[in-house]
């Protein structure tokens, strides 16, 4: 299994509380429907039909959404897009309002929410999964999502991006195959259940290990320092907010700036 999580080290107090006013937000959506048809033009509409994009779903597919809320705005935005949805949430509130707000809609053959943990239930006979951006513990979460979907079935997850990552510490480190900023605090990022995946140097988490893809030309001026395809990298240090990265290759360590590394395609994962 390729999971490509590093890991999440600590939400922080600040991150706490910004999850907080999120979930406190689209509680105030679920009780004002002129409040939320707003949020979803504005907002929501832009970020699940860029992710849809950046999965490339079949159409009709089957699809999980873990942390639906209150306010099941994802889901209901992939019913629209021509998907199944199972919506789960592990608070009973929540999930008794969304499955009201889903019947008011007329959505009902096209969503279900459930009550669930994304930790521990049963991805299997989805063709991919959303996480949510409250969604935690995220290293578990998508560990377990990765399990058992289909080979190359896509799992989106939101995360902090930008000025995000200083109120979410650590959380940011993951290894994933695509990596899309979204706004000034959020990111969107993509994995691939099982066998090897790709990804960007840039994206690859301080001590990662990975591979340089077979046949990849890197910057000229680094090939003769060993920076070149089917050679192993670990990744020794990176500055804050997008700067350089120091990488080891051939028992070099090189320097990087991060729209090279962002350019250079390396293998992630094992394959089982």
């Amino acid at each position: 299994m390729n999971t490509s999580v590093a890991g999440v080290k600590n939400q922080g107090t600040l991150g706490g509380m910004l999850t907080r006013v999120v979930v406190g937000f689209e509680r105030a959506c679920a009780g004002h429907p002129t409040l939320a048809a707003l949020y979803d033009r504005l907002f929501y509409r832009r970020l699940v039909e860029g992710e849809v994009r950046m999965a490339g779903l079949a159409p009709n597919s089957r699809i999980l959404h873990v942390g639906c809320g209150r306010y099941p705005f994802t889901a209901m935005i992939l019913a629209g897009l021509g998907h199944r949805v199972v919506g789960i949430d592990n608070d009973a509130a929540a999930v008794e309002r969304a499955r009201r707000i889903v019947e008011d809609r007329g959505l009902s053959r096209r969503i279900e929410i459930r009550h669930g943990d994304g930790t521990e239930i049963d991805t299997a006979g989805f063709d991919g999964v959303w996480v949510s951006f409250h969604a935690v513990p995220r290293k578990e979460i998508f560990e377990n999502c990765l399990r058992n979907l289909p080979s190359r079935a896509p799992v989106i997850g939101r995360i902090p991006g930008g000025l995000g990552k200083l109120a979410y510490p650590g959380d940011f480190e993951i290894n994933c195959e695509c990596r899309k900023p979204f706004d000034a605090f959020k990111s969107t990022v993509l994995f691939r259940a099982g066998g090897e995946s790709e990804s960007t140097l840039s994206s690859v988490p301080t001590d990662g290990l990975v591979r340089i893809v077979e046949g990849e030309h890197c910057h000229p001026h680094l090939e003769p320092l060993g920076l070149r395809g089917g050679k192993e990298v670990r990744v020794c240090a990176r500055m804050p907010f997008g700067g350089a990265m120091v990488i080891e290759v051939a028992g070099r360590k090189i320097a990087l700036g991060n729209e090279v590394a962002a350019r250079i395609r390396v293998a992630t994962g094992d394959s089982n």
